[in-house]
Protein backbone atom coordinates (compact mmCIF):
# COMPACT_ATOMS: atom_id res chain seq x y z
CA UNK A 1 0.00 0.00 0.00
CA UNK A 2 1.47 3.42 -0.92
CA UNK A 3 2.08 5.96 1.82
CA UNK A 4 -0.88 8.32 2.28
CA UNK A 5 -1.02 11.31 4.58
CA UNK A 6 -4.13 12.33 6.46
CA UNK A 7 -4.99 14.41 9.51
CA UNK A 8 -7.29 12.75 12.03
CA UNK A 9 -10.56 14.70 12.32
CA UNK A 10 -10.98 13.58 15.94
CA UNK A 11 -7.65 14.55 17.50
CA UNK A 12 -5.83 16.51 14.78
CA UNK A 13 -2.80 14.20 14.58
CA UNK A 14 -1.06 14.01 11.20
CA UNK A 15 -0.87 10.33 10.19
CA UNK A 16 1.26 8.66 7.55
CA UNK A 17 -0.68 5.56 6.47
CA UNK A 18 1.72 2.98 5.06
CA UNK A 19 0.17 -0.35 5.95
CA UNK A 20 -3.22 -1.98 6.44
CA UNK A 21 -3.69 -0.15 9.76
CA UNK A 22 -6.12 2.62 8.84
CA UNK A 23 -6.54 3.94 12.38
CA UNK A 24 -5.16 7.14 13.87
CA UNK A 25 -1.88 6.47 15.65
CA UNK A 26 -2.93 8.69 18.58
CA UNK A 27 -6.66 8.06 19.22
CA UNK A 28 -7.43 4.97 17.07
CA UNK A 29 -10.16 6.69 15.05
CA UNK A 30 -10.90 4.76 11.84
CA UNK A 31 -9.50 6.84 8.96
CA UNK A 32 -10.71 4.56 6.17
CA UNK A 33 -13.80 6.67 5.33
CA UNK A 34 -11.63 9.75 4.83
CA UNK A 35 -9.18 7.81 2.69
CA UNK A 36 -12.10 6.59 0.58
CA UNK A 37 -13.29 10.16 0.08
CA UNK A 38 -9.78 11.20 -0.96
CA UNK A 39 -9.65 8.36 -3.49
CA UNK A 40 -13.07 9.26 -4.92
CA UNK A 41 -12.05 12.92 -5.19
CA UNK A 42 -8.82 11.94 -6.95
CA UNK A 43 -10.81 9.90 -9.47
CA UNK A 44 -13.14 12.80 -10.20
CA UNK A 45 -10.16 15.15 -10.52
CA UNK A 46 -8.53 12.81 -13.05
CA UNK A 47 -11.76 12.68 -15.05
CA UNK A 48 -11.80 16.48 -14.97
CA UNK A 49 -8.25 16.63 -16.27
CA UNK A 50 -9.20 14.25 -19.07
CA UNK A 51 -12.20 16.45 -19.93
CA UNK A 52 -9.81 19.40 -20.19
CA UNK A 53 -7.59 17.48 -22.59
CA UNK A 54 -10.69 16.68 -24.64
CA UNK A 55 -11.59 20.39 -24.72
CA UNK A 56 -14.66 19.99 -22.51
CA UNK A 57 -14.10 22.71 -19.91
CA UNK A 58 -17.70 22.73 -18.65
CA UNK A 59 -17.48 19.01 -17.84
CA UNK A 60 -14.05 19.53 -16.25
CA UNK A 61 -15.39 22.33 -14.07
CA UNK A 62 -18.35 20.24 -12.91
CA UNK A 63 -16.07 17.30 -12.04
CA UNK A 64 -13.63 19.56 -10.19
CA UNK A 65 -16.52 20.98 -8.17
CA UNK A 66 -17.62 17.48 -7.19
CA UNK A 67 -14.06 16.49 -6.27
CA UNK A 68 -13.67 19.63 -4.16
CA UNK A 69 -16.87 18.81 -2.31
CA UNK A 70 -15.46 15.43 -1.32
CA UNK A 71 -11.91 16.46 -0.48
CA UNK A 72 -10.47 19.90 -1.25
CA UNK A 73 -6.97 19.84 -2.73
CA UNK A 74 -4.50 22.00 -4.61
CA UNK A 75 -4.66 19.72 -7.65
CA UNK A 76 -8.46 19.98 -7.80
CA UNK A 77 -8.33 23.77 -7.56
CA UNK A 78 -5.78 23.81 -10.39
CA UNK A 79 -8.05 21.75 -12.64
CA UNK A 80 -10.95 24.07 -11.79
CA UNK A 81 -8.84 27.16 -12.55
CA UNK A 82 -7.93 25.83 -16.00
CA UNK A 83 -11.54 24.82 -16.64
CA UNK A 84 -12.77 28.28 -15.58
CA UNK A 85 -10.42 29.86 -18.11
CA UNK A 86 -11.69 27.46 -20.77
CA UNK A 87 -15.27 28.42 -19.91
CA UNK A 88 -14.36 32.12 -19.80
CA UNK A 89 -15.84 32.14 -16.31
CA UNK A 90 -13.76 34.97 -14.83
CA UNK A 91 -15.78 35.19 -11.63
CA UNK A 92 -15.37 31.46 -11.09
CA UNK A 93 -11.67 31.78 -11.84
CA UNK A 94 -11.26 34.31 -9.04
CA UNK A 95 -13.20 32.06 -6.65
CA UNK A 96 -11.00 29.07 -7.43
CA UNK A 97 -7.84 31.17 -7.11
CA UNK A 98 -9.00 32.26 -3.64
CA UNK A 99 -9.66 28.65 -2.67
CA UNK A 100 -6.20 27.66 -3.86
CA UNK A 101 -4.62 30.53 -1.94
CA UNK A 102 -6.51 29.52 1.21
CA UNK A 103 -5.14 25.98 0.94
CA UNK A 104 -1.64 27.33 0.40
CA UNK A 105 -1.92 29.59 3.44
CA UNK A 106 -1.37 32.72 1.38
Amino acid sequence: MPVRSITCPACGKFNEIEDANLACRRCSTDLEPLLSLDAAAAGLRLLGARALRQQQPEEALALAGQAWGLSPSRATAQVAILASVGCRDWEGLMCWRQRLAALSGA
